[in-house]
């Protein structure tokens, strides 16, 4: 079960990121390099298996993945997960 239902989450973040690699026609790999992280971990968050954590989410925001807005608003619906 992904972690976005077992914590009452907004699975809108997995989503964006999903969007943003399709407007950007992007692999899972292409878009790892761009952001600066593995590709394991983009797919862990994108399947919604983890959270980005405030490090990351510094590294979706500067490579235009997702805004800050995006990003406190799911800490807003839980500001324990990152």
């Amino acid at each position: 079960m992904p972690f976005w239902h077992i914590c009452g989450m907004s699975n809108q973040l997995p989503i964006l990121i999903s969007k943003w690699r399709e407007r950007e026609g992007v692999t899972q790999h292409e878009a790892a390099e761009r952001i600066g992280i593995s590709q394991s971990f983009l797919s862990r968050i994108e399947s919604g298996v983890r959270f980005p954590e405030r490090s990351t989410a510094q590294r979706l925001i500067a490579a235009g993945v997702i805004t800050a807005e995006q990003f406190a608003a799911a800490m807003l619906e839980d500001p324990a997960a990152a």
